[in-house]
């Protein structure tokens, strides 16, 4: 995970598609993961499904990797994201030019905002 976490910041990841399928994050590592996706030029699709992300994280999540340029599909199939991720999400979608796909199926968004 930390070799993955290097090459994203300093944009030498080969792959444009990673998949973090059983992999446990956490809070600590969805976040740093997040910070790297900040300043990568490379990935293009990130699989993050079922990772149990709640909806804080989500949020800190999605602040983070908004200014990211390139990435075109984002997989957060089944977490645990509610409300305030889906306000954040709302929120990015009105400025970016890339996403294409983006998989929210089976979280917990709701309209009590």
């Amino acid at each position: 995970m930390k070799k993955l976490m290097i090459q994203l910041q300093n944009n030498t990841l080969e792959e444009t598609t990673i998949t973090l399928a059983g992999l446990q994050l956490g809070k600590q590592r969805t976040a740093i993961l997040s910070k790297s996706l900040q300043v990568n030029e490379n990935l293009h699709t990130l699989h993050m499904a079922r990772k149990g992300m709640q909806d804080e994280e989500g949020e800190d999540f999605i602040n983070r990797i908004k200014r990211n340029k390139y990435l075109e599909n984002i997989e957060l199939e089944g977490n645990e994201l509610g409300a305030n991720s889906a306000k954040r999400i709302g929120e990015w979608l009105m400025t970016n030019e890339t996403l294409k796909i983006l998989d929210l199926e089976a979280n917990n968004l709701t309209n009590d905002l």
